[in-house]
């Protein structure tokens, strides 16, 4: 064994054996549990002439070789080297657009969902060798507007709340299906002051969590059921109606009342930061070393438990935020030696989450355009009696019908229930 290989495109692990794809359509394995490469240990992926081999994907106990045109099925035979150990069982006509546009092999996700050459989402589960095209015409388009265009598509998945979700992103939008609901949506992350592609990259399980790189820090992030921020930034709830058709064109829209779940208000914080280190920051007082610093804001109060050494640093204090892992305690003078521990939990509750509010906007042009949008509480914590927001005199309706936009950018929880609108400025209907 030994010896280099050509330039790989492509490397995947499975049953003790790495294989690695080459562009001229060849895939390599190594010896079994090793390092070492023999020169004669490859097969050519020959099943499809003019197509070109893109990425070895390890799946439900075989290995799909994928190509611009098809994926080839391969199974562990066992076969004695230097011969390639699996043998070919089938070759499935629907291939790769590009070779990042594919995710969802990772352990525990198990379910693998890609673009094909004709510009469609496919998702085949584990156990199926039987890929179902699953994207709807919308997304169809965007995608073949974006790989004409020479862009580069990039897919990613993760487990958030019990439900596995998959994303596909181009450099400007990304498109996520729930695969419990079986529905797409758009996702979004706010990049200088305006909304884009989600900042997601990938994602993998490690440490307990779904780990995804951030395209704008450089960082690695985690879904949180309890962050309703990403990475600090504002984080976007979008709900688009269709349009209301059966009401009477011409007519008053004198109201529409719409049922979120209210008191969800955050009169305290709970950004929890672990401490690892302590030393004398601007002007002698106790600078802390912490895993972070995303969520936290200069002037707020942070509660200190559980650091040993620097004692002084437990307690509740005003703060002051450095940079991304170092915050300051304003009115503490650093004294002893940090040794171990502490958690230091910022309590200030963000303004805009003590009293979040929802915007209301409507369309009567076939939500071409939006009126200007009007603000209605969500109400503060413990308010669940606020029952509905609700909206007035929004004009006439139009043969196209009414589209209403509800917006939430307030870092609290969001629940939509459902909404009625109505031509009586007192009627509320269920």
């Amino acid at each position: 064994g030994g010896g280099n290989l050509p330039q790989p495109n492509g490397v995947a692990f499975q049953d003790g054996y790495f294989f690695f794809t080459i562009g001229d359509n060849r895939c390599f394995a190594s010896g079994l549990n090793a390092l070492t490469q023999n020169a004669l240990t490859f097969i050519t992926v020959q099943g499809r002439a003019d197509a070109n081999l893109l990425r070895p994907i390890p799946f439900s106990n075989v290995l799909l070789l994928f190509t611009t045109g098809s994926f080839e099925v391969w199974q562990d035979q066992a076969i004695a080297a230097p011969a390639f150990p699996y043998g070919r069982l089938t070759i499935v006509d629907i291939g790769l657009a590009q070779p990042t546009a594919i995710a969802g092999y990772d352990v525990g996700f198990a379910e693998l969902l890609w673009v094909s050459q004709d510009y469609h989402v496919q998702w085949m589960s584990s156990g199926s060798l039987a890929p179902n095209d699953v994207s709807p015409p919308d997304l169809n388009r965007l995608i073949e507007r974006a790989i004409l265009s020479g862009q580069t598509l990039e897919a990613g998945c993760a487990i958030a709340g019990g439900k596995k979700f998959w994303r596909i992103s181009s450099p400007d939008w990304t498109w996520e299906i729930n695969l419990s609901t079986k529905r797409w949506h758009e996702r979004q992350s706010l990049n200088a002051g305006i909304y884009g592609r989600c900042r997601w990259v990938a994602g993998h399980p490690a440490f307990n969590k779904w780990i995804v790189g951030d395209t704008q820090s450089g960082n690695l992030l985690y879904p949180d059921n309890d962050s309703y921020s990403e990475n600090g930034q504002p984080y976007l709830f979008r709900i688009e109606s269709g349009p209301v058709r059966e009401f009477p064109n011409a007519t008053r829209i004198a109201r529409a009342d719409f049922d979120f779940t209210t008191g969800v208000g955050q009169e305290v914080g709970n950004y929890a930061m672990r401490v690892l280190g302590a030393a004398a920051g601007t002007g002698g007082v106790v600078r802390l070393t912490v895993d972070q610093t995303a969520k936290a804001n200069s002037g707020d109060e942070v509660n200190v438990v559980g650091v040993t050494g620097t004692t002084e640093a437990n307690g509740p204090h005003p703060m002051r935020v450095v940079d991304q892992n170092h915050i300051e305690l304003t009115d503490t003078p650093f004294v002893n030696a940090y040794v171990s521990g502490g958690v230091a939990t910022d309590i200030s509750s963000p303004p805009e989450a003590v009293n979040p509010q929802v915007a209301i906007s409507c369309s009567q042009d076939g939500g071409y355009s939006f009126d200007n949008p009007s603000l209605r509480s969500l109400a503060p914590q413990g308010r669940g009696d606020m029952a509905r927001a609700s909206v007035k005199n929004r004009g006439l309706a139009g043969p196209q019908g009414v589209r209403w936009r509800l917006d939430i950018t307030d870092p609290v929880y969001r629940g939509l229930k459902g909404g009625t609108m109505s031509d009586n400025p007192q009627e509320v209907r269920p």
